[in-house]
């Protein structure tokens, strides 16, 4: 029974997350492996997120509670960014220039183009899932992390890193939750009978999208 009440919660996690499919145990592996790889990337991805965050309020400022969450989402990336900066540099490692996202990039091409009100829900919604498969995979670093400090000879496995990964997974969880939202509220600003209902079904339908991609696509040392 242990085990089984292991794989509910581990299923409950996902579908809070609207994620169909969990991350393989082979990336896990393949992280852990080069987390120096990883903490690089991971910069990269929060500072794609804060400019992602104001690109949304600078096209669709006609929604003053996008404008003001996603401002402040912004402020939170950058923060964070900033953090995995330091941690970065202070272990001599060089950010360089981010490397092309293939998960981000075949997500992001099941975008709709029908209509400017398609083109922006089903952004807001991909950056939910990418949020959501963020918070996932960083919640996998965190539970691991702690037991492989020390161990590594290079020293790149300490209490700051774990410390990182156990205060960003449960942030990135209340991002995801805030771009449905936004997609909610798009919808019903647009006069949809019911938005709630239709954002539940475009969502199920790039989150089936998503999961095929995460199966699919190689196995990387980066958090996408």
């Amino acid at each position: 029974m242990p085990g089984r009440r292991r794989t509910l919660c581990r299923e409950g996690r996902l579908a809070v997350l609207h994620l169909q499919g969990s991350t393989s145990t082979e990336w896990l592996e393949t992280a852990l492996a080069a987390m120096d790889r990883v903490l690089v990337d991971h910069a990269h991805c929060e500072h794609k997120a804060a400019v992602t965050a104001l690109a949304f309020v600078s096209k669709y400022p006609d929604d003053p509670r996008l404008v003001t969450s996603l401002g402040a989402l912004a402020r939170d990336e950058a923060g964070h960014f900033a953090r995995l900066a330091d941690l970065c540099i202070g272990r001599g490692l060089s950010l360089g220039h981010p490397d092309k996202d293939p998960y981000v990039d075949a997500l992001l091409a099941a975008v709709r183009r029908t209509s400017p009100l398609h083109n922006r829900v089903d952004r807001l919604l991909c950056c939910a899932i990418i949020e959501g498969r963020s918070c996932e995979r960083m919640k996998l670093l965190a539970a691991a992390l702690p037991a492989l400090r020390g161990r590594d000879a290079a020293g790149v496995v300490d209490d700051a890193i774990c410390a990182l990964y156990d205060d960003l997974w449960r942030e990135e969880a209340t991002h995801h939750l805030l771009f449905v939202e936004l997609a909610e509220r798009s919808l019903a600003r647009a006069g949809s009978p019911d938005a709630v209902g239709e954002t539940r079904q475009r969502l199920n339908e790039l989150a089936a999208h998503e999961g095929a991609l995460v199966a699919r696509l190689p196995v990387r040392a980066a958090i996408h």
